[in-house]
């Protein structure tokens, strides 16, 4: 005899576990037909970034910045977008395995390149810098205004005229100066001596550096093959519109 001993006792359950299974798959196969009955191409494109945004944590399948399909802050080419890995021009199918959610700089970088080739070209590693620029101005000194903790946490290294200098204490870029501090020395209250130059000041996240120097040894590459070769897309975002077909 079946007793009933509680919800506890219940759950988790084989009995509850197949019906849980079923009852998923009727509402994909009924998702699936709503859609398919009366989708538009417009709104089939936003079911697959709305997807594709939701596996990918909000962010650029390719350089990782923070994307959405609605922006307030004006930043354009930040707009979510869906790509083409294929691309159409290329016979690439329209289907939603092959696409991702990709940022509008990235995806007018890429245009109609293979993405075996875009993913180690020049074209991506500024996409990657451009997405991820660093403060105009910092300093190291606590008591400056442009003291910027998270930004010197994260980690930034400089250029100036093309030449990385590890010893920079304040640079700023829009007035082309930094400073670099003199090893050991100290002025009389304490503060840290420098040598100030002029020049042409790139600014890099450490971090954004390690990901650009991935992209030129291909290793960055590889790892998003990797992930794309894994995806399993669920039949509810899979299902196209017959009329668009």
């Amino acid at each position: 005899m079946m007793e009933y001993t509680g919800t506890d006792a219940w759950v988790g359950t084989p009995i509850l576990g197949a019906f849980e299974a079923r009852k998923a798959e009727e509402m994909d196969l009924s998702w699936a037909v709503h859609l398919a009955e009366g989708e538009t191409e417009q709104d089939m494109r936003r079911r697959w970034l709305e997807y594709h945004l939701d596996v990918q944590g909000g962010r650029c399948a390719y350089c990782g910045v923070e994307i959405s399909i609605f922006r307030a802050d004006g930043e354009h080419f930040l707009y979510a977008t869906v790509d083409h890995i294929v691309p159409l021009s290329k016979g690439g199918p329209d289907v939603v395995e092959n696409t991702l959610g990709a940022c509008r700089r990235c995806n007018f970088a890429k245009r109609s390149a293979d993405l075996e080739d875009f993913l180690i070209s020049p074209d991506f590693q500024e996409s990657v810098s451009l997405n991820h620029p660093c403060p105009d101005r910092v300093c190291g000194d606590p008591a400056s205004v442009h003291f910027n903790l998270d930004a010197l946490r994260r980690g930034v290294r400089v250029w100036i005229d093309g030449t990385e200098f590890r010893m920079v204490y304040a640079y700023c870029v829009s007035e082309g100066t930094a400073e670099i501090a003199i090893p050991n020395t100290r002025t009389r209250t304490g503060k840290r001596m420098t040598l100030k130059k002029r020049g042409v000041i790139t600014p890099m996240f450490r971090d954004v550096k390690d990901a650009v120097d991935r992209i030129e040894a291909g290793s960055f590459r590889e790892e998003l093959l990797s992930w794309l070769s894994g995806r399993e897309i669920p039949a509810a975002v899979r299902v196209r519109n017959s009329a668009i077909s």
